[in-house]
């Protein structure tokens, strides 16, 4: 009987194998074609980029929307080619520069983060706390990033934060007391002192963009800047280069 279980257990064993080996092989060929068939977007996408280019130098300004680059620059909008996305998304940003601004706020003494982390910002065993400036000057967004699930909270502070001391403790009470968004780079750096960090989260006057659902929860985006400088942290995902857009999985 001994022998039966064993050679069962091996037998679901091989047959486990077998399925995470094809499994992968085929999540690793889909994922070949798809990369396939968005490089194969963006050569579709010449003629619109150059026509968007035709229409900033006559127009001193890039369009609000595609469909003024029609007819005087190009004949029509071209589709992606991929069934799931088969349109362009244009986005006129004028001009806006983005930035992030981080704050560490401490060790987390290696307790679980509370959820999912969006950056990768600082030291990972710390917890942080950033903010993004539109403009280069006024908080549009502020969120704090890889908390631990529990810690005794306290109030703020500000003699204590500049120090460096029980950041973590004393996070929660700061945007009770401060309204964080609108308010100008001058006076959250007075509040909070030198970031600990600083990097452009985007800078170029306007983007071109595919987004692709690979599932309910889950999408790839492809887009192209004018520039073609790309951060190499972005929204929070794996980044790559296909011919020079910028794929996001």
């Amino acid at each position: 009987m001994a022998t039966f279980y064993r050679s069962l257990a091996v037998a679901i064993l091989f047959v486990a194998l077998l399925y995470l080996l094809f499994f992968s092989s085929t999540t690793e060929e889909q994922g070949r074609v798809r990369k396939g068939q968005y490089f194969q977007a963006t050569l579709r996408a010449e003629p619109l980029i150059e026509a968007i280019h035709s229409y900033t130098r006559y127009y001193h300004a890039p369009p609000d929307q595609l469909s003024q680059l029609v007819p005087k620059f190009i004949d029509g909008i071209p589709d992606t080619g991929v069934a799931e996305c088969d349109r362009f998304k244009y986005v006129n940003y004028r001009g806006s520069r983005v930035e992030i601004l981080w704050y560490d706020l401490g060790s987390r003494d290696g307790l679980p983060m509370a959820k999912k982390s969006q950056y990768s910002d600082g030291d990972p065993g710390h917890a942080v706390l950033v903010f993004t400036l539109a403009g280069g000057d006024g908080v549009v967004g502020a969120k704090f990033d890889r908390m631990p699930k529990e810690y005794a909270a306290v109030e703020f502070d500000s003699e204590k934060w500049l120090a460096g001391r029980e950041r973590i403790a004393m996070a929660a009470d700061l945007p009770e007391k401060y309204e964080l968004n609108r308010m100008p780079r001058s006076v959250l750096e007075k509040l909070l002192g030198h970031p600990d960090g600083v990097r452009v989260l985007r800078d170029t006057p306007w983007e071109l963009r595919i987004n692709c659902p690979r599932s309910l929860t889950e999408r790839d985006v492809i887009f192209y800047w004018p520039t073609e400088r790309y951060s190499e942290q972005l929204y929070g995902g794996n980044t790559e280069l296909i011919g020079n857009w910028l794929f996001i999985r």
